[in-house]
């Protein structure tokens, strides 16, 4: 189970002790470097995420085959392009007409966005283009003639899971 952080775990926690009750091996990955001091700029919300992480360490201690670590992040060049492309695509979904959109998730995908990029969804053309289903269509064929993460593919052939589960799914 790969998490963007380790808040995230709190969605699995069940599905994880129900997966160890039934004799399954559980990695889960998150992006929390709680190790990092430069990464948080409040002390406070480093306290938090160490709290938020003791479930995780629960689960560890109590759940037999529960391994917990952090997810690598793709160091090649061309997928911090593909990262980026995602976050277009994750954050025009939310300009499609009837979309419920959140503030909250449509604040948190924007923040993560470079400026220039922002700057593209006040455009009115880019936003009649990027709202079209065409748009990830064509998105979704980039991403498929992409080549992976050569470390991404390294710890997946060190784990070799069975299946790979990923929170949330909007997500650079």
């Amino acid at each position: 189970m790969v998490m963007q952080h380790i808040n995230f775990f709190r969605n699995l926690d069940t599905v994880v002790r129900e997966l160890g009750v039934r004799g399954h091996e559980v990695v889960l990955l998150h992006g929390t470097r709680l190790d990092d001091k430069t990464r948080g700029s409040l002390e406070r919300k480093r306290e938090k995420m160490v709290f938020m992480g003791r479930g995780i360490e629960v689960a560890q201690a109590e759940v037999t085959g529960v391994t917990v670590g952090y997810r690598p992040e793709p160091e090649e060049r061309w997928q911090r392009k593909l990262r980026l492309g995602r976050q277009v695509v994750n954050r025009a979904i939310y300009l499609r007409k009837g979309h419920p959109s959140p503030d909250r998730v449509v604040e948190g995908l924007e923040k993560r966005l470079p400026a220039g990029l922002l700057r593209l969804f006040g455009n009115r053309v880019t936003r009649a283009v990027l709202r079209r289903r065409f748009s990830l269509t064509v998105w979704r064929r980039v991403e498929a003639v992409s080549r992976p993460s050569r470390g991404v593919v390294a710890l997946l052939e060190q784990i070799r899971p069975d299946v790979v589960l990923v929170s949330p799914t909007v997500w650079p």
